[in-house]
């Protein structure tokens, strides 16, 4: 066994056979336990112990569709109305929204003083972008669509072109406080699939995830990207080498928000299909101190659940 810290977290990285044998409600020293890609002969021990069988990271993939409107007719009526409100909003409001091809070194400074500013009220935020900018700035592989208000930078999101893929990624993305409520997002990300469907691709990717809503990353997030008509994928079943499988078990839920919220493989396998495409089945796992969380704010299309697992286990 090794005890790992990092992120606010005390994890346990244990094998499968030994994952299955111990009692870990007892250790009050730790948040969870992990099994790195968890031998298939283990899956059915850990699932009964607990453990939930999962992708490390999740890209949220969509169709981009033939225009706007093959996109956004998947949307519920709902999210419909949400999209054209933005639209019709950041018009009212005297926002551009613009693509700027390549991605100089101003625009990124700028870009990235947003974007560690709003990663700093994270709790547990990863200022991810900076380490990557000087493979971003002034690439042709990458573009970023931007929205100003009054010539001053509202929000911007940075996008790489990945033909061998058939994809274009949405790597990064940020917005003003006030921007966020406005749901400039949706516009700017509405524009970025328009680029990808000019560049012919057939998927548009909005960003990868560690799978663990609830952590780095809060449920919030999951309700907005499945709004918006992406659903989620393993990310190693996009891009080989991306991540791979685990099973976790969470020991102590303080250690998280609750509810917290895993994307696990269904015990009885399956596919979920996206465009025509099979892709892993996946089952949306709500864990919650709570006896009777309002289940259907976690449902995702597509995807099996959400099931509900209380803590502290019985």
């Amino acid at each position: 066994m090794d005890i790992v810290h990092g992120y606010g977290l005390t994890a346990a990285v244990v094998d499968g056979g030994e994952g299955i044998a111990r009692d870990w409600s007892t250790r009050a020293d730790i948040d969870m336990v992990r099994v790195n890609e968890p031998a298939a002969a283990d899956l059915p021990g850990l699932l009964a112990a607990g453990f939930t069988h999962k992708p490390t990271r999740l890209t949220w993939l969509g169709a981009t569709g033939a225009d706007d409107e093959d996109f956004i007719r998947r949307l519920s009526l709902k999210q419909r109305s949400n999209v054209r409100v933005a639209a019709r909003r950041a018009r009212e409001e005297g926002l551009s929204v613009e693509v700027r091809r390549p991605v100089d070194e101003a625009l990124l400074d700028s870009f990235l003083e947003l974007y560690e500013r709003r990663v700093a009220l994270m709790v547990n935020g990863l200022p991810l972008a900076r380490r990557q900018a000087p493979e971003i700035a002034g690439n042709p592989d990458y573009f970023a669509v931007v929205g100003y208000r009054d010539g001053r930078l509202a929000g911007c999101t940075v996008c790489q072109h990945c033909p061998d893929l058939d994809m274009l990624r949405l790597r990064y993305s940020a917005v003003e406080a006030d921007q966020r409520r406005a749901s400039l997002a949706r516009v700017m990300y509405l524009e970025a699939v328009r680029q990808a469907r000019a560049a012919g691709y057939r998927w548009t990717t909005l960003g990868n995830d560690p799978n663990i809503y609830g952590h780095l990353v809060k449920p919030g997030l999951l309700a907005f990207k499945a709004s918006l008509g992406f659903r989620p994928v393993p990310s190693h079943a996009v891009l080989p080498g991306d991540g791979n499988d685990e099973a976790d078990v969470i020991v102590n839920l303080g250690a998280f928000t609750d509810p917290t919220i895993l994307l696990g493989y269904p015990a009885d396998g399956g596919t979920q299909v996206i465009d025509g495409v099979e892709w892993p089945a996946l089952e949306v796992v709500v864990l919650s101190d709570d006896p009777a969380p309002d289940l259907r704010r976690y449902a995702v299309p597509g995807l099996a659940g959400p099931r509900l697992v209380r803590y502290p286990p019985a």
